[in-house]
Order: C-alpha cells, then structure tokens, then sequence
C-alpha cells in the first residue's frame, strides 16, 4: 500500500494496497482505473482528516476527537453547495471573534449579523438571533463545528446511506 514516513520515524499506511492487472477488455481498464483513482482520492481525503483532526487547532479540539467516516464525507461533500459552505465544511471559516484576535481589532469581535459583544463560532452558528439555523444545535460536535451529516439526523439520513 502507500505509505508515508512519519515524524517519529514510523510509517503509517495511507491507503489500502492497489493492485494493477493488466486488463485486455477497454471498458474493465476504465473500470480499474477509476476504482484506483479513487482509492487514492479516499486515503488522500482520510490523510488530511487525520492530519486536521491531530493539529492543535481550536476547530479540531471543538470537534472533539472526531473519526473519519467515508460516507459521512461524501455527504458532507453533497453539501457544498457554494464557497461559504465549503469553508464551513472544511473548517476555512472562522467566526468574527477568531478574526478580530487574528487581525488584532477588538472591534471586529462583535457578531456581524446581529451585534452582539463576541461573535465567537457557536452563537454566529447555531444562536445568533439574526441568522436562523436549519435545526437545534446538533449533538455531535463535527456537526456542531463543520456541518456535517449525521445517520442520527432525522432529515440527513438520506443523502449518508445513499
């Protein structure tokens, strides 16, 4: 399989061993050619997860140890459905009390959309008056941080077992 070398000196396997057979048929090389392409996509896609879900970030530590679950991604790729989406499910966006520390303007910290002293993540998200969620702050702390699909949730459960 692929593997990498990691800081310590270990390796850690990336994706499972793809094996190429040469395939005589035109439309079953297409076929094994796309399934390797996406085994690589998938261990790419579940490299960086791990890599997010171990830094030191306040969004992985709010996301509380998450796991990586290939059909919860693919729901949550369903969704991203525009560039703020994508920042939200891909843990981009940040909330206007995380820009004011980063740009040094307490000023900034205030809620965007409805004024409030600390727009911090949680209330632009799930509280702010003036930004009505789709659902009750969810449970699941991916969901909570990035959006994204549960089986648990009543009006997602289609787009994950699909």
């Amino acid at each position: 399989g692929i593997r990498r070398r990691t800081s310590n000196g270990h390796t850690m396997a990336l994706c499972e061993t793809i094996e190429i057979q040469p395939q005589p048929d035109p439309a079953q090389a297409r076929n094994q050619l796309e399934r390797h392409r996406h085994l690589l996509r998938e261990a790419w896609r579940r490299h960086r997860f791990r890599r997010w879900a171990n830094s030191d970030r306040r969004d992985a530590a709010q996301a509380a140890n998450p796991t990586y679950d290939d059909r919860r991604c693919r729901a949550a790729r369903k969704n991203a459905d525009g560039a703020h989406a994508v920042a939200v499910l891909t843990a981009a966006a940040v909330s206007d009390a995380a820009y004011a520390v980063m740009t040094q303007d307490n000023d900034k910290a205030r809620c965007s959309m409805c004024g409030q002293p600390n727009g911090h993540w949680l209330h632009q998200a799930w509280h702010c008056p003036a930004n009505k969620p789709p659902m009750e702050e969810p449970d699941d702390p991916l969901q909570c941080r990035l959006g994204w699909p549960t089986a648990t949730t009543d009006h997602r459960r289609k787009q994950i077992d699909d």
